[in-house]
């Protein structure tokens, strides 16, 4: 193996561990987003019982 393919292994390495940990954080990321999206929906779902289901009340 050359200097430059050797060179060029290195980087590509790196560009890959870089791409892994872009996901595994993206990943980890997703993870609180759906809780807090299921919080949201529970406090909609009370919000909407103490005011009413009317249609005077939904906002569109």
């Amino acid at each position: 193996m050359t200097k430059n393919e050797w060179k060029q292994d290195l980087e590509q390495r790196e560009l890959e561990k870089k791409a892994y940990n872009r996901g595994y954080r993206a990943g980890t990321n997703a993870e609180g987003v759906t809780e807090a999206l299921k919080r949201v929906e529970l406090l909609e779902t009370a919000l909407l019982e103490f005011v009413g289901y009317e249609d005077e009340w939904l906002q569109t």
